[in-house]
């Protein structure tokens, strides 16, 4: 199943689309190199048809109450498995990291195989 089709690719200033309908996508050569070429242009990639499925109880978590007012930014170090940034009960923190490390493997996984790992 093709899930980029070059021709339909839209370079709009910044941003790169790609016709993606799933984490497990099959690029071939030369849309590997249009990613490639656009990221090393500055561009960004846009998948807006890749989907992140999220649980009703997850769903509650995506509002600003969660977010530290003293952090920048909520944040995942995989490395370490910790979450930064966040506060709020021990229970919604945990399940803010699951969802954040659950979309964490699903990206990695989803560019490995087609970026050298300098990127």
């Amino acid at each position: 199943m093709k899930h980029f089709d070059t021709t339909a690719t839209l370079s709009c200033g910044p941003l790169l689309s790609f016709s993606a309908h799933n984490w497990q996508a099959d690029f071939s050569s030369e849309e590997r190199a249009a990613a490639l070429n656009g990221l090393e242009d500055g561009q960004i990639l846009f998948l807006p048809n890749l989907k992140f499925s999220l649980n009703p109880e997850e769903h509650a978590l995506f509002t600003a109450d969660y977010s530290d007012p003293k952090a920048k930014n909520i944040s995942y170090h995989p490395t370490a498995d910790t979450l930064r940034g966040a506060t709020g009960s021990s229970q919604n923190l945990s399940l803010l990291k699951r969802i954040i490390r659950r979309f964490h493997v699903q990206a990695t996984g989803f560019i490995k195989p087609y970026f050298p790992p300098t990127l």
